[in-house]
């Protein structure tokens, strides 16, 4: 292993929230992108779930989440929560409301970037459906929740040729 290589091991939490922020900068200038129509049209309208019937159900749904994710990881570093209020009325509210989510989960972290591994993997999340994860994989489970609706977003515009 190179001395480069091992060097970036030491710090997966600063890696991961890279990744996490290159992932909702891309889902924001995609959302960015939409007109008020494109961003609010009901793409399903008997959707069993109401965060899925149209884009902008989708994205006020990846924030609030990446909101309940960032201060579940809080509470498991012993903080206390932050109180966001998003309201992704407007695509461009909406990219506002997601590159909040990276900063307040940045914030979260400040300090604690060089966590040793150890503390990373014991450091428990509990999570409100279920799971309890350590702090790496509550960050890749936020990364694959924007992943996962980002694709939805693009086939609805697809779909609906939006």
């Amino acid at each position: 292993m190179s001395a480069e290589s091992s060097s970036l091991r030491l710090h997966p939490l600063s890696a991961l929230m890279a990744i996490y922020a290159q992932i909702i900068d891309e889902f924001s200038r995609k959302v960015g992108a939409l007109t008020l129509a494109q961003y609010q049209i009901v793409c399903i309208s008997e959707a069993d779930d109401e965060d899925t019937r149209s884009i902008q159900a989708i994205v006020r749904h990846v924030v609030r989440s990446g909101n309940r994710y960032n201060n579940l990881m809080r509470k498991a570093l012993g903080l206390l929560d932050l109180e966001v209020q998003p309201s992704c009325c407007t695509p461009g509210q909406a990219v506002l409301d997601l590159l909040r989510v990276i900063e307040t989960t940045a914030q979260t972290f400040d300090g604690r970037w060089d966590m040793p591994d150890i503390c990373i993997e014991t450091t428990l999340v509990q999570s409100h459906w279920g799971p309890i994860f350590n702090l790496e994989q509550m960050f890749e489970h936020a990364i694959v929740h924007v992943l996962r609706h980002q694709r939805q977003v693009q086939r609805y515009l697809l779909k609906f040729e939006l």
